[in-house]
């Protein structure tokens, strides 16, 4: 994405360098990166408020929105060079596709669906667990129109398996390399590579801003010293009433997001490293 857009930049702005190489050129591509970012962000807060639209109406969909928007944590990466905003974006548009599923059954949807999560696991591979509330969402469905059936069947249904072929084709076409040099991935040893992140992690390489986290409790750590940073302790702990409120009380729907919640902080809360 960064490559296209600095190759359309290039001729309209007159850049002739666009190797990095010189302090001007590395400016550009640092700036058009925060301008893909904070973009991407921003595209995040329609789509909030779309999805809190779907659930419970405009006014949840506004104010969900208005959190998104004025959140520290969400601010923060909205413009430095980061993937996160990219990642929320897919991942909150492809939730959107399987709220629709699970009431009804749409091939475009389904389509629609499954190239989001393919680019969302292009952006990070933890975004590939959203197939597994797509599954939920359709199995419960199919069970819902057909109670009598079994458990097993619903999971052969069409939507889900043609939802995880969009998935891995898209990955696949933005990341080849992981089909046919998947190795290249570990090879990856400088200070910015996959590998060096994941030890740094794990705790099997130490660095003076990981020391702190050496006795961290994984997951409640992560929360306690996470979350009220990014959104403030008020709406930390609303976050945990209203996700018990949605789990034990709320609609088929509410409960996909919350199974959402859950798949997407296991990953990031069982790493030793808080900053990672």
């Amino acid at each position: 994405l960064l490559r296209g857009s600095l190759s359309i930049a290039a001729p309209i702005l007159g850049w002739d360098d666009r190797s990095g190489s010189s302090p001007t050129s590395r400016r550009r591509i640092f700036v058009t990166a925060r301008v893909l970012a904070a973009t991407a962000s921003t595209l995040l807060i329609p789509i909030t408020w779309w999805l809190g639209v779907a659930l419970l109406g405009p006014t949840v969909g506004a104010l969900a929105a208005l959190v998104v928007a004025l959140s520290p944590g969400a601010i923060q990466q909205a413009h430095f060079f980061i993937v996160d905003g990219f990642l929320a974006l897919c991942s909150m548009a492809a939730l959107l596709g399987i709220l629709s599923l699970s009431r009804r059954s749409s091939s475009s949807i389904v389509a629609l669906s499954g190239v989001l999560i393919g680019l969302g696991m292009a952006v990070r591979l933890t975004a590939g667990l959203l197939g597994i509330v797509l599954a939920v969402a359709v199995v419960l469905r199919e069970r819902e129109s057909t109670p009598e059936s079994s458990w097993i069947r619903p999971l052969w249904h069409r939507d889900i398996w043609i939802a995880a072929a969009l998935a891995a084709t898209t990955l696949i076409a933005l990341e080849p390399f992981l089909l046919v040099h998947p190795q290249l991935m570990w090879m990856m040893a400088g200070p910015r590579g996959f590998t060096m992140a994941v030890q740094v992690g794990d705790g099997t390489i130490l660095r003076p801003w990981t020391l702190v986290d050496l006795e961290v409790i994984p997951l409640l750590s992560h929360w306690v010293g996470g979350i009220p940073l990014a959104v403030g302790w008020p709406l930390a702990i609303l976050f945990i009433v209203v996700w018990g409120w949605a789990l034990v009380r709320g609609t088929l729907q509410m409960r996909l997001v919350a199974l959402w919640c859950v798949l997407f902080f296991l990953p990031v809360g069982m790493l030793m490293t808080r900053a990672i």
